[in-house]
């Protein structure tokens, strides 16, 4: 996908990750035991990459991965190593992360077992995981996206508990796989439980379900609609921000440049901010004001002919002939 290959050529080059868990399959085996390590982790974006993201997600509905998972081999010795595409793959979320990599793990047969940890200073002790919780988790994920994209919802949890905080939510909506239930704040439900009762009580309704919970009252659905209506401001808002911040970040490249050539660290920065403008606006950055647009534009076309030479110098040293080498005769 488009992000993945954005993320992967300019983004993730510069990127901090923060250790958040770790999943680990086994699969037995009589003569081979093989052992799947899953280290999953946060991808620090820094502030202009995450205005980015939210800007794609609005406008295509994908934007930059929020976590990386590196999967190693344990047992193998000098055995076959993963290809590229299962050893470091991203996803939007610890739990989008941890529904995949759990389903794949004991889909691959009722010898294989999970178990899962989460990262700390410590560390701390691993918990089993069962066909049942993939199942629970999955479901759980299924009904956290009626609520809308991800990257505006805050989500985030594990096989114990998913949590996230929708556009126009006052507060976060809970989901216990546990239990199977899922726990809404009163204000989101019209501010009082059903049956009545005091306003400050959440609302308790089936994990699975809860589509009929949800159309057998008025308040919640009235909520559901507030919260559509809360994502597509969210959305029209994502995208007038990176406009805003895109052309921040024009002008104040233009003056860290101080009128010096596009050369050596100077190009190479501009690279990297034209490939996100591109990204976000199109190869025309449409949308900006229209000194923004011209100077980015004039980057753009200084690039190219920075490319053009590179490529030139490039053919030009593939192409020269060797020297024909001296013949030595003797008499």
């Amino acid at each position: 996908m488009f992000s993945e290959r954005l993320f992967a050529a300019v983004v993730a080059p510069s990127l901090e990750r923060v250790p958040l868990a770790e999943l680990r399959v086994e699969e037995p085996d009589d003569e081979v035991p093989i052992c799947l390590v899953h280290r999953i982790s946060q991808n620090i974006l820094t502030a202009f990459d995450a205005c980015l993201s939210r800007h794609l997600v609005a406008l295509h509905g994908t934007g930059l991965p929020a976590v990386t998972v590196e999967t190693v081999l344990e047992g193998l010795g000098n055995g076959p190593v993963l290809p590229p595409d299962l050893a470091l793959r991203h996803f939007d979320s610890l739990p989008h992360a941890l529904m995949q990599l759990s389903s794949e793990g004991l889909g691959r047969g009722a010898a294989a077992r999970a178990q899962f940890a989460h990262m700390s200073g410590g560390g701390s002790a691993g918990r089993r995981i069962s066909g049942e919780d993939v199942r629970a988790l999955s479901a759980a994920m299924e009904l956290a996206e009626s609520f809308g994209p991800v990257a505006f919802s805050e989500l985030t949890g594990d096989f114990d508990m998913v949590v996230l905080t929708p556009p126009g939510a006052v507060a976060e909506i809970s989901i216990d796989l546990f239990r199977g239930i899922v726990s809404l704040p009163p204000a989101a439900a019209g501010g009082r439980a059903q049956g009545g009762g005091a306003g400050d009580e959440r609302v308790e309704g089936p994990l699975y379900g809860f589509a009929d919970f949800v159309n057998e009252r008025v308040d919640l659905r009235l909520m559901m609609a507030r919260l559509r209506q809360a994502q597509m401001r969210e959305k029209a808002r994502a995208v007038l921000d990176f406009r805003a911040m895109a052309e921040e970040r024009i002008l104040r490249f233009d003056h860290a440049l101080g009128g010096l050539p596009l050369e050596y660290h100077r190009l190479d920065a501009a690279m990297s901010l034209i490939a996100r403008l591109k990204a976000g606006l199109g190869d025309d950055l449409l949308g900006l004001s229209e000194d923004a647009q011209i100077t980015a534009l004039d980057w753009s076309a200084a690039i190219d002919r920075a490319e053009l030479r590179r490529s030139e110098t490039r053919n030009a040293q593939a192409t020269v002939a060797p020297l024909p080498r001296a013949r030595v005769t003797t008499p």
